[in-house]
């Protein structure tokens, strides 16, 4: 029987056609994980893509969001 993974953390933004979710997972051996989903609505009906950041990770990815964040803030004015 396979152990489900458990959800710890779910956060949803909706952005016109597209809504991405935010979910913190635990792992069968504990591990916490992120797995950042897109689903937009297509002429053919929905299409989903993932991506998982794993607890390791996520400082850098998430100093590497803030850059991109700041750059865009910035390309704005």
């Amino acid at each position: 029987m396979e152990q489900e993974r458990k959800e710890l953390f779910s956060e949803k933004v909706i952005a016109r056609n597209r809504t991405y979710y935010l979910d913190v997972k635990a792992g069968r051996d504990g591990a916490r994980y992120l797995v950042i989903c897109e689903a937009k609505k297509t002429n053919e009906g929905h299409e989903r893509a993932r991506v998982m950041v794993f607890e390791e990770n996520i400082e850098a990815f998430a100093a590497a969001l803030d850059k991109v964040v700041a750059f865009m803030k910035k390309a704005e004015e």
